[in-house]
């Protein structure tokens, strides 16, 4: 049972009314916007199919901010998002208007659906949701100051994941080819056996049933636990022989309607048995398995200087996507085991960490976790060059100081 599901038991003990989607508000379709007239930065975003806006404008959104948008086609169709800004919505975009309970709950209620509602697209090229379908989505609907409640709650609960998660900040410039004899440069088909043989999301009679790691689990979890699997699936015996999950495996998203969505990482952190991956996501698996090498490749995924790299080859136009012998020949730079695990542990428990060499923190969320995003590029940044500009803060010093023991500063 989801939280949602649990305020709704809670604070519902007699049970709560059902109404469909289309009973409660109007499911929109955005407009068709060329790819040409869209920047890679700007004033207003264009959200399409993917999880990511699909690029910027300038000018003319076409639905104003506090509007819930449902992907409609692409990997991530189903996909929710609650839109506090104005937006353009393409046509790969359904916009709930006119909603007639409150909003906020609405939102809720339905991203804690997002798995269900992503399983209802259909097609075996560009998936797709039917808006039909979308207006058919069954929402339990409690009395308004239930529906009030349930926000206030989750809104608090939501603010206290996003300290938790403030994660992403200093992955960019850590290590000199002087400092660490140890540095090497690798192929990832050198550490890793790539593979891309999953399976397919089925019920057979007959078959066996086993959980299923999917695009979604992969895309919004850096790690990933047998508990926080839902999706079952049928699978043969000789699926289940070749599409097995380890503990210390990394998987891979391969491919997006946007193209900065492609390759986004997850570490494995337990083996699972009766657990097989799908055929929309690429297994890593290491041929010396290493918590810390496992999870300092899933955050070098997220460097800008990987992420410029997987960008410039991939694949596609409208629908983008990389190949397995890129991933296979794909070069990262890994430093001594040492210094991968600082740069690991570093990013596994920033918080704590700051709090020991003095590192202060901003109290507020947006701003912390701009700071770990800062911290993260300048780590892997200096893993890629070597030197740290010398204009920097004392606090970026001192974590590159406790990381590398010294380092060259120009």
């Amino acid at each position: 049972m989801n939280k949602i599901q649990q305020l709704i038991s809670e604070l519902c003990p007699d049970g709560v009314e059902y109404k469909t989607l289309g009973e409660i508000c109007n499911v929109t379709k955005g407009k068709q916007l060329n790819r040409e007239n869209l920047l890679k930065e700007g004033l207003i975003p264009v959200i399409n199919g993917g999880i990511s806006p699909s690029g910027y404008i300038n000018e003319g959104f076409n639905f104003d901010k506090n509007h819930i948008t449902i992907s409609q086609g692409g990997a991530s169709a189903g996909y929710i998002q609650w839109m506090d800004v104005p937006f353009f919505a393409g046509a790969h975009c359904f916009v709930l208007t006119n909603v007639s309970i409150y909003d906020r709950y609405l939102y809720y209620f339905l991203k804690s659906k997002q798995e269900y509602i992503m399983n209802l697209k259909y097609g075996s090229g560009i998936p797709a949701l039917d808006k039909k379908t979308v207006l058919n989505i069954e929402v339990a609907v409690p009395l308004i100051k239930v529906q009030e409640e349930i926000v206030k709650i989750l809104d608090s609960f939501s603010e206290l994941n996003l300290r938790s998660n403030q994660y992403v900040y200093y992955r960019d410039k850590l290590l000199s080819f002087e400092q660490d004899k140890e540095l090497k440069v690798k192929k990832l088909g050198e550490i890793f056996s790539v593979d891309n043989v999953g399976i397919e999301k089925k019920i057979i009679h007959g078959e066996r049933y086993v959980k299923i790691i999917n695009y979604m689990d992969v895309f919004e979890n850096k790690t990933l636990k047998k508990s926080d699997l839902r999706m079952m699936v049928t699978a043969t015996k000789s699926e289940i022989s070749k599409c097995n999950v380890l503990k210390n495996d990394v998987f891979i998203t391969p491919a997006s309607e946007i193209r900065n969505e492609i390759c986004v990482a997850s570490t494995v952190l337990e083996d699972m048995s009766n657990v097989l991956y799908s055929d929309d996501i690429m297994r890593l698996r290491p041929f010396e398995p290493d918590y810390f090498v496992s999870k300092f490749v899933t955050y070098y995924f997220d460097s800008p200087q990987a992420r410029k790299e997987i960008e410039k080859h991939a694949n596609g136009s409208q629908w983008f996507w990389i190949k397995k012998s890129f991933l296979e020949n794909f070069e990262i730079k890994v430093p001594s085991s040492k210094i991968v695990k600082k740069i690991v542990s570093f990013l596994d428990n920033f918080e704590e960490i700051c709090s020991d060499l003095n590192i202060e923190l901003p109290k507020e969320i947006e701003l912390r976790n701009k700071q770990y995003e800062y911290y993260k590029d300048q780590i892997f940044n200096y893993l890629n060059t070597g030197q740290v500009d010398g204009t920097v803060e004392r606090d970026l010093i001192r974590l590159f100081v406790y990381i590398f023991n010294q380092i060259q500063v120009t």
